[in-house]
């Protein structure tokens, strides 16, 4: 866990521009299918508009949600132990 966090601050270090948990998309991506092997398995648009997308790998376990606008992608959460439910919720 402590290196995955090391990791996730490295991927934060963002220009003073952008908020330190928002990188443009493509780097989201590439760290997060190059360094855990998480894929998007679920998501969602907010009422904002915005996308939000649960990545995970689910062999290991890990996941991240990140929120989107389409051009940055910011790291909300990250965490172990991601279990799917299958089915739709009941809404």
């Amino acid at each position: 866990m402590i290196m995955r966090i090391a990791a996730l601050a490295v991927l934060l270090t963002a220009p003073a521009a952008v908020q330190a948990n928002c990188r443009p998309v493509e780097e989201v991506k590439t760290f997060l299918e190059g360094r855990f092997g998480e894929a998007v398995v679920a998501y969602g648009v907010m009422d904002t508009g915005n996308l939000v997308q649960i990545w995970a790998n689910l062999t290991t376990g890990t996941f991240t949600a990140v929120v989107t606008d389409g051009v940055f992608g910011c790291i909300t959460a990250n965490g172990t132990d991601f279990t799917t439910v299958g089915g739709r919720p009941n809404l």
